[in-house]
């Protein structure tokens, strides 16, 4: 790689981590499972009890602890604030960054290692996740590790026993954030991959029983404290209800056909044509995957020699494990009754490893498959620049700042990748279309995200009740997402979803201070015996396509006070 690339791949690097860290305090807390992991580790330092999670003066066990315990460190050096509930989270995403170019470098050479973290950079999505704290951040971050230490003990073969008790580690503390899936992802992946490499054998040499040894001591000794303060209820309660049946029961939430693949092309954004021309070419091995995924300079002096596992190339045979663990995720949570997008956060790994080497690979070759995919990523980000244009000028009911410029980058940035794309300067249309989206990203972290903030009631009704309401005064939220008072408030928050539940409320003679939707409270208002009174309102944003040019009222929430 010559120095004129790798300079202009850090320089671009770098301006897409800046958005990570810009204002990562400025925003208020994003109803509604932000609150959760900046209120529970704020009750844990008052009470002095990191065994016992709860919020809102209930126990929170749904969860393993370490999201809270991390954040809590947090608070401990910094103190309470969202800038240092948040900083975690950015350094979680900035090392699953890292990991994605210690992949490319070990594996390819260091072109593929700064593409891949230039991809992962680039992806929205995931900016947007890491802006906020989000367990499946930290899940993909342990995850990440796993996958990474995996393929160092692969690639080092004299520093395997080393990578393999760090990869037990960052099991171990994947399970102490969300639970199983830390395991059986990762396990199924990696039982597949040295099944299709025929060397099942190898399964002795993973050192299993210190693994093991590992895992229990990060994981047991908060069950052990659990079980000895409360008993089974709680463990059972997680193992049972938080996972198996998260997965095998109907009512957690939507199931639906295809949902992952759809979700995973819009999370990958704009690098997903590209993830289905590396799948592709992993699938036909012979006739180009093995050139493209070849190892292609040697990087350091420990560095081995391109070795063979099954006749094939180990490079490539690193390919097809990052593809088998996208596989393996896709499947496992298509089949689950409860499906959240957010679910596919720890594809993005091996996603960015891939296309990074596919990019760099077609960098330094005329690949006409490479080409033409940047030809279709730039067309379809003119177009999407051209439907953002039309938003703005077109009367949408969307007003919100910034789109005007999103509007433009995405039209210029789409054009230049195009062009570029056509001319067959490969290198020029990779870098205008990476430039576009670094550009996006920081329009909406300058723009966007401050201007957003005045759909986020919570945070303002909240200071109104601080300043209105007295230590009896009951105060909550009624059909709408509002967890986060808990946070501003300091206090209890009472939680309705059942009309009877508001109406007796409001038909008792005691001060009350309840945040609804404006027309839940008009519907509601003759049938309270007490007087009420609307004392603070604060607009909503709900981007819904078949709403988005028609005329409708700007939805709002109200805080209702008893008179």
């Amino acid at each position: 790689m010559s120095d004129r690339k790798k300079i202009i791949l850090c320089l671009l690097l770098a301006a897409a981590v800046l958005p990570y860290w810009i204002g990562i305090g400025d925003s208020t807390l994003w109803d509604a499972n932000e609150a959760f992991y900046a209120e529970t580790p704020r009750v844990m330092i008052e009470t002095g009890d990191y065994v016992s999670p709860s919020f809102n003066n209930k126990p929170r066990f749904n969860k393993p602890p370490l999201t809270y315990w991390i954040v809590a460190v947090s608070y401990h050096i910094f103190g309470v604030s969202e800038w240092s509930e948040r900083l975690p989270i950015v350094l979680a995403a900035l090392g699953l960054i890292a990991a994605a170019f210690v992949i490319g470098r070990t594996v390819w050479n260091t072109h593929a290692g700064l593409w891949a973290a230039l991809v992962i950079t680039t992806l929205p999505r995931f900016l947007m996740h890491s802006r906020r704290t989000s367990i499946d951040v930290f899940l993909s971050f342990f995850m990440g590790l796993t996958l990474m230490f995996f393929i160092l003990a692969e690639a080092q073969a004299e520093r395997r026993k080393l990578w393999l008790c760090l990869m037990y580690a960052c099991v171990g503390l994947g399970f102490m954030t969300k639970g199983p899936v830390a395991i059986v992802l990762p396990g199924a992946a990696f039982f597949i991959y040295l099944i299709i490499e025929r060397r099942i054998g190898d399964i002795r040499r993973m050192t299993i029983p210190t693994g093991i040894a590992i895992f229990s001591a990060i994981v047991l000794p908060w069950y052990l404290l659990v079980y000895q303060m409360h008993g089974r209820q709680y463990i059972v309660s997680f193992i049972f209800d938080e996972n198996i049946s998260r997965y095998t029961d109907e009512g957690w939430g939507p199931q639906r056909s295809f949902f992952y693949l759809g979700t995973m092309i819009g999370d990958l954004f704009p690098w997903s044509l590209l993830l289905i021309a590396a799948l592709v070419c992993v699938a036909f091995q012979r006739r180009i995957g093995a050139r493209i995924f070849s190892k292609r300079e040697p990087l350091s002096s420990y560095d081995q020699p391109p070795a063979t596992a099954g006749g094939t190339d180990r490079a490539f045979s690193i390919a097809r494990l990052l593809a088998i663990w996208i596989a393996v995720i896709v499947v496992f949570y298509s089949l689950s009754h409860n499906q959240q997008d957010q679910y596919m956060m720890p594809t993005y790994l091996a996603t960015a490893a891939l296309v990074g080497a596919v990019i760099s690979f077609a960098s330094e070759n005329a690949s006409q498959v490479v080409r033409w995919t940047l030809a279709a990523n730039g067309l379809l980000l003119a177009a999407i620049g051209g439907a953002c244009s039309y938003m703005n000028f077109g009367g949408s009911n969307i007003d919100l700042a910034g789109v005007g410029a999103v509007a433009v980058i995405l039209l210029i940035g789409g054009l230049a990748t195009l062009l570029f794309a056509i001319e067959k300067r490969i290198n020029l249309a990779a870098y205008s279309q990476s430039l576009a989206v670094i550009c996006l990203m920081w329009v909406f972290v300058l723009v966007v995200l401050p201007d957003f903030e005045r759909y986020k009631p919570v945070k303002a009704l909240s200071d109104v009740i601080a300043q209105n309401a007295g230590p009896e005064t009951r105060v909550g939220y009624y059909r709408c997402t509002a967890p986060t008072m808990v946070f501003y408030l300091r206090r209890p928050v009472l939680e309705y979803f059942h009309e009877n539940e508001i109406v007796a409320l409001f038909s008792q003679n005691k001060p009350a201070y309840i945040i609804m939707p404006e027309n839940e409270y008009e519907s509601l208002k003759p049938k309270f015996i007490a007087p009420t009174r609307i004392i603070a309102t604060r607009p909503l944003l709900r981007i819904r396509l078949n709403e988005l040019f028609s005329e409708r009222k700007e939805p709002q929430v109200v805080l209702v006070a008893s008179e």
